[in-house]
């Protein structure tokens, strides 16, 4: 993937949640409609930036980080190793597979939670604003006991102690935070 902006979510998840979706047919007039059952892989080297900050959209990913740099330890007999160890590869992706077949799902674990809420904060330092500084309380801009002003250079602050790029404005930032107010 490439590490711009993605502008548009809704194919993305039309794809990952079930719903139909259109396909062309080559050099036919007619297309046709289909339910993806894929799991999709998709590989980056930094996380985007993204608009949609919903639930919805966060939890269709499950990231896995490869920390590990093999360049100066290649292993020059990994091929004859892994040859001499598929049966048992075989039984662990088996294992694997029956445990992903039992639970229906993928598990995120502790690591990829916190890849995840990385990812959010800085897709949209107001929500991580909310999260780190405020806990979550819906409905939260009606709260008359909450001073606008103060909370948004609360914000300001806590922006700029992330070293995040975003808007100063206080319409964007009220905005954003009206959009957290709806997260789980």
């Amino acid at each position: 993937l490439p590490d711009t902006k993605l502008m548009s979510t809704g194919v993305f998840k039309k794809i990952t949640g079930g719903d139909l979706i259109d396909a062309e047919i080559k050099l036919q007039q007619e297309s046709l409609k289909f339910r993806s059952t894929a799991v999709n892989i998709f590989a980056t080297n930094t996380l985007f930036q993204t608009d949609d900050v919903s639930r919805g959209f966060f939890r269709r990913w499950l990231i896995i980080l490869f920390p590990n740099n093999f360049e100066d330890t290649a292993n020059i007999h990994l091929e004859e190793e892994l040859r001499e160890e598929s049966s048992g590869i075989l039984n662990w992706m088996i294992e694997g597979a029956n445990r992903l077949e039992s639970r229906g799902r993928f598990v995120k674990n502790q690591t990829t939670k916190d890849i995840e809420l990385e990812w959010i904060r800085e897709t949209n330092p107001a929500l991580s604003f909310i999260h780190d500084c405020m806990g979550y309380t819906k409905g939260l801009e009606n709260d008359v006991g909450v001073y606008k002003y103060v909370v948004h250079q609360a914000f300001l602050k806590y922006r700029n102690s992330l070293g995040v790029k975003c808007s100063d404005e206080s319409r964007w930032f009220w905005k954003e935070l009206r959009k957290g107010c709806k997260w789980p």
